[in-house]
């Protein structure tokens, strides 16, 4: 019976060994997987054309919406949906961007994972007045390699990608980057 006593042992250990060697891996992979950049997922649209799309307007749910037609002014392309609590903190933001440098630079919203009626239930809460499309089949979003809500596309007036920005943007952040556009503030 003493004999028996090492053999079981013996066959616990090599289950043991496995699930550590496992559970180091996870380990691993969570701590590389932590410290990357959340940027640099896109990093390899940058300078390159964006992509065309035409999406839903969702106030005018008969026309659509076209990346192309604003093309030789920047845009910025903002990807949120309504159950997002940040593009709640950003829809102010945007709005006030919008409402004075409209006439400069292009906002366009694209709502994902959304649906019609509370995709306009939001607009119509923060008062959004800049284009508004509906992404309904998620293609959008994928050919931008969106992966979370809200991320924001920097296109510059030759419908090239320059910047994303991932989560929240303000009004001051949009200011910097598109100061070159921008009139000199006295």
């Amino acid at each position: 019976m003493s004999e028996q006593v090492p053999t079981i042992k013996k066959n616990r250990l090599f289950p043991v060994l496995i699930l550590t060697f496992i559970s180091v891996g996870i380990i691993i992979l969570l701590a590389v997987a932590l410290r990357q950049n959340p940027q640099g997922a896109s990093n390899a649209l940058l300078g390159k054309p964006a992509m065309e799309f035409s999406a839903q307007n969702i106030r005018e749910p008969e026309a659509q919406i076209v990346l192309s037609s604003f093309k030789g002014k920047p845009v910025v392309l903002n990807f949120w949906a309504s159950w997002c609590v940040s593009c709640r903190e950003e829809a102010r933001e945007l709005e006030a961007f919008h409402r004075e440098y409209g006439d400069i630079i292009h906002v366009v919203g694209i709502a994902v994972q959304d649906e019609l009626k509370t995709a306009i239930e939001f607009a119509d809460s923060f008062q959004k007045t800049y284009k508004l499309g509906l992404d309904s089949t998620g293609r959008i979003n994928v050919d931008y390699g969106v992966v979370g809500v809200p991320e924001t596309f920097y296109i510059d007036e030759k419908g090239l990608i320059q910047h994303k920005e991932v989560g929240p943007v303000s009004k001051a952040t949009l200011e910097a980057y598109y100061a070159k556009y921008l009139p000199k503030k006295s």
